[in-house]
């Protein structure tokens, strides 16, 4: 968690980039306070996350996972 205490401390802090989508962790009010922006990175791993999914779909299409533990134990 990022507390007013850590951005205090921090005297070269230029602002506080939460990673991640919300702002959950982050105390918000304190850095703007200070006049430093707080960002997030809401959409970086979109692509990611989507090609993931849809190579699970397939997976889950052709059953490639229950064939491939069922080679696995005829080895």
């Amino acid at each position: 968690m990022i507390t007013r205490n850590a951005v205090f401390a921090a005297k070269k802090l230029k602002g506080v980039i939460a990673r991640g989508v919300g702002y959950d962790h982050v105390d918000v009010k304190t850095p703007t306070e200070k006049r430093e922006y707080v960002t997030n990175t809401l959409g970086a791993n979109a692509v990611s996350v989507a090609e993931f999914a849809f190579s699970r779909m397939i997976c889950a299409a052709r059953t490639i996972l229950r064939l491939n533990s069922r080679l696995r134990a005829s080895v």
